[in-house]
């Protein structure tokens, strides 16, 4: 393999596998600047697991790049085929959502289509949920995402925020017996929605935030603050959750991207305009 190919192939999202492959294609380089260079990005990444050379490569390609070795890592993030697939996901849902109102019998839908398509390596984690307008209710599903938090009367002494924990497994796996599984397991509930009340959607990147002793920053600290600065507008409370982070973290290295959405409803009966987000 020529020096420009091994180079290039460097760049390349890492998977099991990878570093042994580009270990091994290093050694053949000719002498050469190039080879160096490559030596010494070989021993930097050689100690790091394979979840941490994958976030290096997020944040070193995929998140305003310094330099982009393709296109589809600046359109697409980690690889451009996961986000092409992603999108088309996407389309799914949206198509689907119109033949279904069960979050549950959706998700079952959309489970049986994508395990053909994904391969065996992967699968996706996802929260669904409906929110009535006229009825004031949310009808959610959670499979294998992080849970969700629900805050009833926020800015009053009887403010509480209760963390919803439906079961359900991740979508897309291709083993024996898992789509009867996934359908087993996966849970629909029903909470019912009142003025003020507040609902937190967030990926693991949040809770498992980390500070210089490793300590998680955890759905326990999330849920305070969201039960004590509930009462603000959701562009606040994302803030003041957002500096919180910060302050736990300190100067500790993070590996996960970090994406909250917040709900914050406003009417219940005939609710035109039900949430801010």
């Amino acid at each position: 393999m020529g020096n420009p190919a091994v180079v290039s192939g460097a760049f390349r999202y890492p998977g099991p596998g990878s570093f042994a492959a580009l270990q091994g294609e290093v050694a053949g380089m000719s002498p050469s600047a190039a080879r160096n260079d490559m030596g010494r990005f070989v021993g930097a990444i050689a100690g790091l697991d394979i979840g941490e050379w994958e976030e290096l490569h997020t944040r070193t390609l995929d998140l305003s790049p310094l330099f982009v070795p393709y296109v589809g890592h600046a359109m697409w993030g980690e690889n451009y085929r996961r986000g092409e697939f992603m999108a088309e996901l996407k389309g799914v849902v949206l198509a689907l959502s119109q033949r279904y109102d069960s979050p549950r019998e959706l998700l079952i839908e959309v489970n049986h289509i994508i395990s053909e398509n994904l391969d065996s390596r992967s699968f996706i984690t996802v929260t669904y949920a409906v929110i009535d307008r006229n009825r004031g209710t949310m009808a959610y599903c959670r499979a294998g995402h992080t849970p969700i938090i629900h805050l009833t009367e926020p800015g009053s002494g009887a403010a509480r925020a209760r963390v919803l924990t439906p079961s359900g497994m991740v979508l897309g796996l291709r083993i024996d017996g898992a789509e009867e599984k996934f359908a087993a397991l996966l849970e629909e509930d029903r909470i019912d929605l009142r003025v003020g009340d507040v609902i937190v959607l967030y990926t693991d990147g949040i809770t498992e935030a980390m500070n210089e002793d490793s300590d998680l920053f955890g759905e326990a600290r999330l849920s305070r603050i969201v039960e004590e600065h509930g009462h603000l507008d959701s562009g606040e409370l994302r803030e003041r959750i957002l500096r919180e982070i910060e302050a736990f973290v300190g100067t500790a290295d993070q590996h996960d991207d970090m994406t909250m959405i917040l709900l914050k409803v406003e009417h219940v009966a005939a609710m035109a305009e039900a949430v801010a987000v």
